[in-house]
């Protein structure tokens, strides 16, 4: 028997961002997604917040946090009294801990369709406008996460949301780094 640092390695496949949408995560159910993306045995830790790449995205680019930091540490039990950048901090603080403890060979980025988040500092004219938000903000978010995770491929989705049965009909593949270490 090895020692307890040895018995705590396990490893998964995924580390999922998604947004907290109960529309993402009801009748839809992500898990029976990610087993026909990725096979019956898919195994990933799930990152829920509002909006998902969106504090990334618009705050991520003026901030660096050190590699090491973990705000989980640290005190910090309520997003809603920290300062926009704390909350992108607390972000890569989770995204960290997660890749550190288990190891996964990919970073699945999920964005959706009539967003809450997004529409509270949008007024989309149409449903390709804020597509075309959506994918620039994983984009932008899949960059910074690529430079501090460079060994990890990325992949991003925009979930279609079907509004009259407030559930996810489908997800559309944005990207994928399919050779991350030489982007």
């Amino acid at each position: 028997m090895g020692n307890l640092q040895d018995q705590l390695v396990h490893a998964c496949q995924l580390t999922v961002l998604t947004c907290i949408d109960f529309r993402l995560h009801g009748a839809w159910n992500l898990n029976r997604c990610l087993q026909e993306l990725f096979g019956s045995n898919v195994s990933f830790d799930l990152l829920t917040m509002p909006g998902a790449c969106y504090r990334l995205a618009r705050e991520g680019q003026q901030m660096s946090v050190p590699e090491d930091s973990c705000l989980c540490n640290e005190g910090v039990t309520e997003e809603a009294a920290l300062e926009p950048e704390d909350r992108c901090s607390v972000v890569l603080s989770d995204l960290s801990l997660s890749i550190s403890l288990h190891q996964p060979e990919s970073l699945l980025l999920i964005q959706h369709e009539n967003c809450g988040r997004y529409q509270a500092d949008h007024e989309f004219a149409s449903l390709a406008d804020e597509r075309r938000v959506l994918m620039s903000d994983l984009k932008l978010a899949a960059g910074i996460l690529q430079e501090r995770f460079p060994r990890l491929r990325i992949l991003g989705y925009v979930a279609r949301i079907d509004l009259a049965m407030a559930s996810t009909i489908g997800l559309d593949q944005v990207f994928n780094s399919t050779n991350p270490t030489t982007r």
